[in-house]
């Protein structure tokens, strides 16, 4: 019988074998395709449900305080963008009402929810961290946290209907 000379199935916090070793600094800071898949899908959920009179964005920095923040999506009322073409400014200086994170695989939950805590001491009304490994969305706002799962629903005031968890996780091309 043939022996290996390394694992194959390594836990990803192993020091001499993680998953993450074979990876460049660019690799580890891109987002998986699942994560990708979660943006897009959740990205164009949204622009379907929204109020008139918000905007749904991807990435965009805003900072508020010394600390830039980028969620993965961003929900403002439109009336506060003011787009031109000659701003090379590369942050915003407003809070996004609604800030979507979702966790990748190479970001722990406590990383996020961290991060979703600071956006709302930024000025982020509410905060969803999609976890897609778990199959969870985690709705995070001043009066706390709230976990949704499989069946149930997302319902936000910004959201003409409310959002099914079940669309958000379907992994259908």
């Amino acid at each position: 019988m043939e022996t290996l000379e390394k694992p194959i199935f390594t836990d990803a916090h192993d020091e001499e074998y993680g998953i993450f070793d074979t990876m460049s600094d660019e690799e580890k800071a891109m987002p998986s395709l699942i994560h990708g898949w979660i943006q897009k899908r959740l990205m164009n959920i949204l622009d379907r449900v929204i109020q008139r009179g918000y905007a749904v964005l991807p990435p965009i920095t805003f900072k508020v305080t010394e600390k830039g923040y980028a969620p993965d999506i961003c929900v403002y009322a439109a009336n506060e963008l003011h787009l031109d073409v000659i701003d090379v400014n590369p942050t915003l200086n407003i809070a996004p009402i609604l800030a979507v994170e979702i966790v990748s695989i190479s970001q722990g939950m406590v990383e996020i929810i961290r991060k979703a805590n600071e956006m709302m001491k930024a000025g982020v009304e509410t905060c969803w961290v999609i976890e897609p490994a778990a199959g969870i969305v985690i709705v995070c706002t001043a009066k706390g946290r709230v976990s949704l799962h499989a069946g149930e629903f997302l319902h936000h005031p910004l959201l003409s209907d409310p959002i099914s968890i079940d669309e958000i996780f379907d992994l259908t091309v």
